[in-house]
């Protein structure tokens, strides 16, 4: 299965919002767009976009995944090819690696903003609909 998430900050810090988007070939399986607060940054958020979309993946039953994200940054930092001296993202990412040993096998890797636009528009929304309350 493959698994797209976007993570979004209006102001970074500011109102933020995560999603993903899973996917069986053609075929949508789950999506979902949610939002964080006042107060988070994008990078908070994309790594927040990676744990929603492992958890409903680990709900559905799947064992083997393909995340994709636009963030350069998380994708390096989960690959641990970058390193990060930050103590929440560093909290996230153990949370993440925790998710992963619920699966037989993972792949995390980097896609332009254009191939990741349903999940970018998953954000989007979550926030407008967040603003027009």
């Amino acid at each position: 299965m493959k698994i797209y998430v976007d993570g979004g900050s209006r102001g970074n810090p500011g109102p933020s919002a995560a999603a993903y988007v899973i996917k069986n070939g053609a075929k949508f399986v789950s999506w979902n767009g949610v939002y964080l607060g006042n107060d988070k940054t994008n990078n908070f958020a994309e790594y927040q976009a990676i744990r929603l979309g492992l958890l409903k993946a680990i709900e559905l039953d799947i064992r083997i995944v393909e995340i994709f994200s636009d963030s350069q940054l998380v994708v390096e930092q989960l690959n641990n090819r970058w390193k990060t001296k930050s103590p929440s993202i560093v909290k996230q990412i153990n949370e993440i690696n925790e998710l992963l040993t619920n699966f037989s096998s993972f792949k995390i890797s980097y896609i332009s903003r254009e191939n990741n636009q349903i999940a970018d528009f998953l954000v989007n929304i979550t926030l407008n609909s967040v603003a027009e309350q």
